[in-house]
């Protein structure tokens, strides 16, 4: 308190109360003429009692003081705190800011296209994290942007490849059209230079195509022929038998020709070809149709015929009267010699075949003339072929040929002219013996196919050649073989044989023998599929 300071000599009432009931109390109190801020507190004995008071006692002057020390104090520390405070967020500030400002930096220099760019690592926490997170993404994009460069520059040079394709290309294409158009120039100058009309239709059998010789023919211009229907342009004349053919094979994708359609068209006879064509796909695309007048052809035919039938009429006569002089003379006359007696049998032999030459010849004027009758009904085939081989008999053992009949007896009777299949048979089997080896057989076998029966005639000859095989049922054709050459012949057997038997609705060919040698086979209808 300074100073020597009287000790109360008494309290307020109030306060010794207070104490006295066992009550701290604290306050004012004005000590020596003096006012303090006093804390009393009650002391008591062991058993409780008020004995007295320990109080403590400050004057206002001090308690100021003391409080005045206080606020320059907690001043001082609260100056010291913020200056602390300001310079410990400028450390932190330093430290944050630095690398997040290196980070933005970074990320501007990637947008302006530096893929280079990459931000120092100084910490372990979240800010090294991100800046590790930036510079693996920098790494990232540096090598989508290395591979983007390259796949440009790959881009870039297979772009110059392709300019320099598609100019090649350019080029080439230019080059095919401009022979494309020199042919289409010369298609056309061939197609208007043809003899023969040329007419050619797409899928819908609209005509695309009309040549000059076309137009000749059907007497028809192209204006009023071009991209109609053969329906729309034939006019119900026999023109529309094409529609026919055509539609079947536009129904029926059927590509196979047809030749030799015979029409009559403005008095004129003609001879029309259909060639249909496929698509890409292999599909019916349209038919090319070939026409030609063979008017002057077929009068040229008939007065050959016409020629050769007289003519062979008039030789026919005197040969049969010296083939029969010549046979009494040898059945009776006596005191030849040999060689004259070989000399006679040699024009004896000769005036057969010229016989047989002009039977040959008149048999074919028949038949091109349609002159030739043929009376079907039913006959044995085994039986036929029982007579064919009997009446060769002598001619086989003139060439030393033995002849099979093999043909079942449980063969169906055939539908067909005795008389003229007769000579399909006689025509076949001398062919075979003819052309067979000494001592070789000639084997006639026989077959049911289908609705018909199929005959053939198989010898061990020599096998007819490639080059020889489409002459074969063609009339006056010789083959090349020197060994059948001078056998002779007037090659008219087998044309003979071919119309017998396309007569009877049946068909003839040839096939090489299994081991050697040469089969004909021709087939003639069944006589029950005639009824």
């Amino acid at each position: 308190m300074g100073g020597a300071v009287p000790y109360p000599s008494s309290l307020a009432s109030e306060v010794t109360a207070q104490l006295r009931n066992g009550l701290p109390y604290h306050g004012d109190a004005v000590i020596g003429g003096r006012r303090y801020k006093t804390a009393f507190e009650p002391l008591t004995n062991s058993r409780g009692e008020y004995v007295g008071a320990l109080y403590l006692a400050l004057s206002g002057q001090d308690f100021h003081g003391i409080l005045r020390e206080n606020i320059g104090n907690i001043v001082t520390s609260a100056v010291i705190g913020l200056i602390l405070s300001f310079l410990t967020a400028y450390l932190v500030a330093r430290r944050l800011t630095t690398p997040l400002n290196e980070l933005a930096t970074g990320v501007r220099m990637i947008e302006g296209g530096d893929m280079h760019q990459r931000v120092a690592v100084t910490s372990a926490d979240e800010v090294g994290e991100l800046a590790e997170a930036f510079n693996r993404m920098a790494r990232t994009l540096d090598e989508r942007d290395r591979t983007i460069r390259a796949k440009a520059h790959d881009l870039q040079e297979l772009n110059g490849k392709l300019r320099e394709m598609n100019e090649l290309l350019e080029r080439r294409v230019a080059e095919r059209t401009a022979a494309l158009r020199e042919e289409m120039g010369r298609l056309e100058a061939i197609l208007i230079g043809m003899a023969e009309g040329i007419a050619v239709t797409d899928r819908e059998g609209r005509i695309i195509l009309f040549n000059p010789a076309a137009q000749q023919l059907v007497e028809m211009v192209p204006h009023r022929v071009m991209g109609k229907t053969i329906e729309q342009v034939c006019g119900g004349g026999e023109f529309c038998r094409l529609v026919d053919y055509i539609a079947i094979m536009r129904e029926n994708g059927d590509t196979t020709p047809r030749r030799d359609v015979d029409m009559l068209v403005g008095g004129k006879q003609l001879k029309v070809n259909l060639s249909p064509f496929a698509d890409e796909r292999g599909g019916f695309a349209g038919v090319v149709m070939s026409m030609r007048d063979v008017t002057a052809e077929e009068e040229v035919g008939r007065m050959k015929t016409e020629f050769i039938s007289t003519v062979s009429h008039e030789l026919k006569t005197p040969l049969t009267s010296i083939k029969g002089s010549l046979q009494l003379i040898l059945d009776k006359g006596r005191g030849f010699t040999e060689v004259e007696g070989e000399l006679l049998t040699i024009c004896l032999r000769n005036t057969d075949r010229l016989i047989r030459l002009v039977n040959d010849i008149l048999d074919i004027a028949k038949i091109e003339s349609g002159r030739l009758e043929f009376v079907c009904g039913r006959q044995s085939v085994r039986e036929m072929t029982a007579v064919a081989i009997q009446e060769l008999a002598g001619y086989a053992r003139e060439h030393g040929i033995t002849v099979a009949n093999a043909v079942g007896e449980d063969l169906p009777p055939a539908y067909c002219d005795r008389d003229r299949l007769g000579q399909v048979f006689t025509n076949l089997l001398s062919n075979a013996m003819k052309f067979s080896p000494r001592g070789s057989a000639v084997t006639v076998t026989a077959e049911r196919s289908d609705n018909f029966i199929a005959v053939s005639v198989a010898d061990r000859g020599r096998e007819i050649q490639w080059s020889d095989r489409g002459k074969l049922f063609k009339k006056f054709q010789q083959l090349d073989n020197s060994d059948r050459r001078q056998h002779g012949g007037t090659g008219l057997g087998l044309a003979i044989c071919k119309e017998i038997v396309e007569r009877h609705h049946g068909r003839i060919f040839y096939t090489e023998g299994i081991g050697g040698g040469n089969i004909f086979t021709f087939t003639v209808p069944i006589h029950e599929e005639q009824q």
